[in-house]
This record gives structure tokens, C-alpha cells and sequence, in this order.
């Protein structure tokens, strides 16, 4: 079995995210942060051409990342 592990894509600041006043689970991906994973997931499908098992946090910004690798 091979294991490849990913890193969420950028997110907002940590800081000006909690200015609104939703929870950290919710902060999102940058719009710069979600191209550069699409980048990032086109050079991974080379590599890893099928995925078997795709798993995520529950964080809005782990999720996004998951759906771009997916």
C-alpha cells in the first residue's frame, strides 16, 4: 500500500478570518490557494494516476483541497 499525504491548499489568515466571527473550522481556501492546488493536483495525477481511498478533515479548508484532488 502506498500512502500519499496532502496538506491543505493556503487558507485565509488565521487572524482576519476570526474578524468575522465564524469559527476557525470554517475558514476557506485563498482564491490563490486553490489555484496553485489545481497546479499542484495536476502534477499528483501524473504520479498517482487513481486514488483508492481519499480521506479529510472536516475542515472547510481540507475539504476544498480533497474536491480539487479529486
Amino acid at each position: 500500500m502506498k500512502l500519499l499525504a496532502v496538506r491543505h491548499a493556503v487558507a485565509e489568515e488565521r487572524e482576519a478570518f476570526a474578524a468575522t466571527g465564524k469559527e476557525d473550522a470554517e475558514r476557506p481556501l485563498t482564491t490563490v490557494g486553490r489555484k496553485q492546488m489545481k497546479r499542484v493536483a495536476k502534477g499528483l495525477a501524473r504520479e498517482v494516476p487513481k486514488l483508492d481511498v481519499l480521506a479529510t478533515s472536516e475542515l472547510a479548508r481540507a475539504l476544498q483541497t480533497a474536491w480539487i484532488l479529486a
